[in-house]
């Protein structure tokens, strides 16, 4: 008797033919940088990690600090007070070309240095709401604070000088005993002890002695053979830096402008800012031209990099440079103090300002996991939980990489306890991923994390006989044998191997003729018939689609099937 495989006229599978040569085997088997003195040990540098970039819709920025949780803007007479996002909150007009900001150390206040109408105005952070206005000499430039004195530098022309104001009791300015000193007004940084003084562009330093407004007492001073663009005081470590053209790196000086190290920032840095801490500090460049980065962080005390943030406006491929004048420690979005950087930059041809922002540590990595619980039958939905702790209401995405078809994606958010559950609707097994985007602004972690896990999903085969004249007791019964059809098909539909046992009922048992194997065509179906058998027996198939990378095993069994 012949088994065989026959194209149905209404389907596309082709023409196999096996023999057999007993009852019991009826089937036979188908075809089948500069050095850092203080550092201990030498550590990697931080790999660049994408800053936030917001185009402000402005242009002629000057400053930029941080301050009760705003971001105080210096742009012509005006200063924008915007949130940490770069949104608009309000602006403070009135002034008359702000040309430099400076936040308290408790950040409660900011002062604006009106350089087009020689005066201070002092800023309450909280409100945004400016409650003074001191007039100063001409043409104030930059701003600096120690032991409780704001300095301003002045000067209009080819000379400038320093001076003072004492916060709790206002105007008029004290004359530091720095008067008509610089061929202009200097760029200035302090902390309680001292005042660090250089025009920009010029290669001198001066480091002063301070004693209430006196300055006079004892200056050192240094020629750093570059010009320099930009200073920081680190007060907590008594320590000092100068940022120049042409250097790619921050030097580091100690309080008497001796030079003994340098930050190795990779490119010129056009802004500075430090930021102190109980145990150490941190100081922030934002770079102006070179370099694989726009903004970093270095430690206080090593000098060794901490985070590197890569800044890109839209439809610009280089960095954006730094504004000098425009960087500041700040809070997160959740109110951690010093945990971000603040800057302003440009970008090549375009004439607006950009708000860069990007962690001020070192990113943490996400910690999430996945788990799945598989269908048991076809059809059945595919349970995914993406635990995320300390995550709560966070969109996420699932990636499902099925063996096959197409991937797809599916958003998710976590709810207040860091989880996301939710049914995913697939076919095939295969792999899914939760992927989590990165927030170097709330959470400070790295982007592009991931958990994957694999995942099946179950076959379903049946194995139905067709043509049959009558059914008695489950028994299909045919005229002959050529018109006995046996139907297999296999869902999900894919191009499967099956296997098949034909059994023949005799002596109070089923006798199995070994499995042979076919293929089935792309829909999961094969058709199979007996062109001979013997009349008065019974005869059933036994189907098996064995497990696969694309589903689970399922098996079937035909009606029992006889010529008579």
């Amino acid at each position: 008797m012949t088994l065989i495989r026959r194209r149905a006229a209404v389907s596309a599978a082709t023409t196999i033919a096996l023999t057999a040569t007993s009852l019991i085997g009826l089937m036979s088997t188908a075809l089948p940088v500069a050095a850092a003195p203080k550092a201990t040990a030498p550590k990697a540098t931080p790999a660049p990690v994408p800053g936030y970039v917001r185009d402000l819709g402005i242009s002629g920025a000057t400053s930029m600090v941080s301050a009760a949780g705003k971001l105080f803007i210096g742009v012509g007479d005006t200063v924008q007070v915007r949130d940490l996002l770069g949104n608009p909150i309000q602006t403070i007009s009135g002034e008359t070309g702000v040309s430099a900001l400076l936040a308290s150390p408790d950040g409660s206040t900011v002062y604006a240095a009106d350089r087009g109408g020689s005066a201070i105005s002092v800023i309450d952070a909280a409100s945004a709401i400016e409650t003074a206005h001191w007039p100063v000499s001409g043409c104030p430039t930059s701003l600096a604070l120690a032991n409780g004195l704001l300095f301003d530098s002045y000067g209009c022309g080819t000379s400038g000088g320093i001076e003072s104001i004492d916060p709790a009791a206002g105007g008029p300015p004290t004359d530091s005993g720095i008067t008509n000193t610089f061929s202009a007004a200097p760029l200035l940084a302090g902390y309680d002890g001292e005042i660090l003084a250089a025009v920009a562009g010029t290669s001198t330093a001066y480091a002063y002695s301070q004693a209430g407004p006196d300055l006079s007492s004892t200056t050192a001073t240094t020629d750093t053979g570059w010009p320099i663009t930009a200073l920081a005081t680190m007060g907590n470590i008594s320590e000092l830096a100068i940022a120049g053209r042409g250097t790619g790196q921050v030097s580091y000086y100690d309080n008497s402008l001796d030079y003994f190290g340098g930050f190795a920032s990779g490119g010129d840095a056009s802004a500075l800012a430090y930021a102190a801490s109980a145990t150490d500090g941190q100081l922030a460049a934002g770079l102006s031209a070179g370099g694989s980065a726009a903004m970093q962080t270095f430690d206080g005390n090593t000098t060794e990099q901490i985070t590197s943030v890569t800044a890109t406006a839209p439809g610009q491929t280089g960095q954006l440079a730094a504004v000098p004048g425009a960087l500041a420690f700040g809070p997160d979005t959740h109110g951690h103090p010093n945990a971000m950087i603040y800057g302003l930059a440009t970008a090549a041809g375009s004439s607006h300002d950009y708000l860069e922002a990007g962690p001020a540590n070192a990113l943490a990595v996400p910690q999430l996991t996945i788990g799945v619980g598989s269908p048991q039958y076809y059809g059945g939905p595919l349970l995914v939980a993406v635990t995320f702790p300390g995550h709560p209401n966070l969109p996420l995405s699932l990636h499902v990489h099925p063996s096959s078809g197409l991937a797809f994606a599916l958003p998710v958010h976590t709810n207040q306890w860091g989880v996301a559950v939710t049914n995913v609707p697939v076919t095939f097994s295969g792999q899914i991923f939760a992927a989590y985007a990165g927030d170097v602004l709330t959470y400070h972690e790295l982007p592009g994390n991931t958990a994957t896990v694999g995942y099946t999903t179950a076959s379903s085969t049946s194995a139905s006989m067709v043509g049959s004249f009558v059914s008695r007791g489950g028994v299909r019964y045919y005229h002959s044998a050529a018109g006995i059809q046996l139907q297999i098909a296999v869902v999900p539909q894919h191009v499967r191997q099956i296997s098949v046992v034909l059994q023949v009922w005799q002596n109070q048992l089923w006798l199995s003729a070994p499995p042979a194997t076919f293929t089935t065509n792309r829909w999961g179906v094969v058709e199979l018939y007996l062109p001979t058998a013997k009349p008065g027996l019974i005869y059933r198939a036994r189907v098996t689609t064995p497990a696969s990378t694309l589903n689970r095993a399922s098996t079937a069994q035909s009606p029992g099937f006889a010529v008579g």
